[in-house]
């Protein structure tokens, strides 16, 4: 709560567009659907609630999270135009089994488009230049789809050093199998980095389950097997998020690797198809 005058009023803010305002939290528990929906954040103007084009329950995570804490964001959006003093975080009360510690780090408000949170921040793009990355030709396999369907193209488009460029897996009604795309990163990667995929927004638009859309894992050099396999994004926000034409797919990798391969899924609509523009190894702590 504001001590004196108002958080936003009729006089600094905007007559039309939205804002956003809500909390930047962190937890030791990875935050799933079902908790999520637990939580609404609300405006207060002189103790009494602000109700006037306000959606309490929408709620948006927008910020990843480290190796050990899950930074996140909840949020709503208001009218530009909304007045009040006060922001409140409110829970169900049935988090107790669900979600072990909480620390609120603060409340904050910005335009419902402000970029808050950049992907690319403390980030190294994996690249041929950069990090002297390659292709791994033994365990990339490209299925043609189906009724006219194509092949991989473009391979080291996801290595020249821009994520302007892509990696175009294969599109059609229907795959035989699952294209995969391996990279040599060129590098060990340690457990302290985040590794993030770097792919078409449309990929990871709504309604597709990228539990069955993409997979991705991680290997050593010379290792039939994989370190470990992601295909969890059920974390909202945690682990996806979307900024521009692009989706960034984030994962804490618990194990040194210096391979990724990803997995193109029967889940996906082939007709958009997943495009890979890069990945890159980020600072794991905000």
């Amino acid at each position: 709560k504001k001590k004196n005058g108002k958080i936003s009023d009729e006089t600094n803010a905007r007559q039309s567009g939205e804002r956003q305002v809500g909390f930047v939290v962190t937890t030791k528990t990875a935050l799933k659907a079902d908790v999520l929906d637990m939580f609404n954040v609300r405006l207060y103007n002189n103790g009494e609630e602000v109700k006037g084009g306000i959606v309490s329950s929408a709620i948006a995570a927008n910020l990843i999270g480290s190796q050990d804490t899950h930074k996140v964001r909840f949020s709503i959006k208001v009218p530009a135009s909304t007045i009040f003093d006060e922001i409140r975080l409110y829970t169900s009360g049935l988090l107790g089994a669900k979600l072990s510690v909480m620390n609120i780090y603060y409340a904050y408000t910005a335009d419902a488009d402000a970029v808050l949170d950049d992907p690319l921040e403390g980030a190294e793009i994996i690249s041929f230049d950069k990090t002297n990355a390659s292709i791994d030709a033994d365990r990339t396999q490209s299925i043609a789809g189906v009724n006219g369907g194509n092949g991989l193209k473009d391979l080291t488009n996801c290595i020249d050093g821009s994520l302007e460029t892509k990696t175009t897996f294969p599109t059609g009604l229907k795959l035989a199998s699952g294209s995969v795309l391996a990279v040599k990163l060129g590098v060990t990667a340690t457990r302290n980095k985040q590794l993030v995929v770097v792919i078409n927004k449309d990929a990871v638009g709504v309604g597709v389950s990228l539990a069955d859309a993409i997979v991705v894992k991680t290997y050593k050099t010379g290792q039939d097997e994989p370190v470990e396999t992601f295909n969890d994004w059920s974390v909202l926000g945690a682990n996806v998020i979307t900024l521009g034409d692009k989706g960034y797919i984030f994962i804490n990798p618990t194990a040194d690797y210096d391979e990724v391969a990803i997995t193109e899924g029967a889940g996906l609509d082939l007709l958009t198809g997943l495009s890979v523009y890069g990945l890159l190894l980020r600072n794991d702590k905000d």
